[in-house]
């Protein structure tokens, strides 16, 4: 059986659970990003980014087996492991997660505090236009960019977490079979799981330009 055709049934899912964790990783550390540069209480500023950044330094097997533990054996809300709905897809997707979410609180808020000393936000807050629009339209949006520079670069990092966080979860994605693969010594299966971790990772990066040129025109260079 040709390799590619060995992963094949496995690669959907990988991409389920990869783009799940970036959705809920981003949107979590663009909130306390948020928070820790605006937020007037210093325990909203500093709570939650200090807790990011306790998870972050704790390897993702370790929170995915603690996970198990809390929310499926002891409460009983989420299955072990497996797949086929989407309470299979929650645990390893919030553990995924959260090797994204630090990065980019830490970035987001030191990209908003650069952004408020800029000569537009200055030139808007003079005109009178109401601080929370200023926030959302001139400060927010531009610093969104190094953000999406971020995440483009960290897809290698999701792709890198995906193996274990698939062999905690029993996820049949492609970092299981590929863990089988190397089992088995299985050399093709591997090399093409490599290939297309390559490929997914140049895509995103490409992707990431994408969405900057989007955000910000001013990156695009006339020719």
């Amino acid at each position: 059986i040709p390799a590619f055709e060995v992963l094949a049934p496995a690669i959907p899912l990988t991409l389920l659970l990869v783009s799940s964790a970036l959705a809920v990783g981003a949107v979590t550390g663009l909130a306390v990003g948020y928070l820790a540069a605006t937020a007037s209480s210093r325990l909203l500023r500093e709570g939650p980014l200090a807790l990011l950044t306790v998870v972050q330094s704790t390897p993702v097997f370790v929170t995915g087996i603690l996970a198990v533990l809390l929310f499926s054996l002891t409460l009983g809300w989420f299955p072990t492991g497996g797949s086929g709905s989407l309470r299979h897809l929650v645990l390893p997707a919030l553990t995924l997660s959260l090797l994204i979410a630090p990065p980019v609180a830490r970035l987001f808020r030191t990209s908003l505090l650069q952004q408020h000393d800029k000569d537009h936000v200055r030139t808007a807050l003079s005109k009178q236009i109401s601080r929370t629009q200023v926030q959302l339209r001139h400060v927010a949006v531009n610093a969104l960019v190094p953000v999406l520079a971020l995440l483009g670069t960290q897809a290698g990092s999701l792709l890198g977490g995906a193996v274990l966080t698939e062999t905690v979860f029993g996820w049949p994605g492609v970092g299981t079979v590929m863990v089988g693969a190397v089992g088995m010594k299985d050399y093709p299966v591997i090399l093409a799981a490599v290939v297309l971790i390559a490929v997914t990772v140049s895509l995103c990066n490409l992707l990431a330009d994408l969405l900057i040129a989007v955000v910000d025109p001013r990156t695009t260079v006339s020719r």
